[in-house]
């Protein structure tokens, strides 16, 4: 994006500094013509951003024994992930992080929220596949807690589109 900026600024100048009426009606319309091509490459970017976004539903991510793991004071998230679409590699993974209080060891209506977190996995899986994640994540401000229960929810996933 930087460097259709920069062409359109030299372009311009350009004209300014050109004196012949001719020569500055043609950067005009080179100009214009940038501008245009410039639109185009946008909007075909966001068009292919959003095709990437539907091709695979996030009911088509299965999630295998997700946990969270402390380790030392810090948090990881472990978890085998499945591909169920039947023709697209995934690109990133957006999973949902709950962290819960609960009164048992089982998630129920009475447990509270004390820890959220969006992960952004980059995490190429071919269809059918499995791969496995290990990362380490951030939970800060956790109160003590009873009994802490963990859920997970993919939001969204993004297929590989090149």
């Amino acid at each position: 994006m930087p460097w259709i900026i920069a062409i359109v600024a030299g372009l311009v100048l350009g004209a300014v500094l050109v004196s012949s009426r001719t020569a500055r009606n043609a950067l005009i319309t080179v100009a214009v013509i940038f501008a245009i091509a410039a639109a185009w490459i946008i909007f075909s970017e966001e068009r292919s951003e959003q095709r990437a976004h539907t091709l695979i539903g996030a009911d088509e991510i299965e999630l295998r024994t997700p946990q969270v793991e402390r380790r030392g004071g810090l948090f990881y998230v472990v978890a085998s992930v499945k591909n169920l679409s039947a023709s697209h590699d995934t690109e990133t993974i957006k999973l949902k992080i709950l962290a819960h209080d609960c009164p048992t060891a089982t998630l129920s209506d009475a447990c509270e929220i004390v820890g959220e977190r969006l992960e952004n996995l980059r995490l190429v899986i071919p269809p059918g596949q499995v791969r496995g994640i290990d990362r380490l994540s951030s939970f800060s401000n956790m109160p003590q807690v009873e009994n802490l229960v963990w859920s997970f929810e993919v939001m969204e996933v993004r297929a590989r589109t090149r």
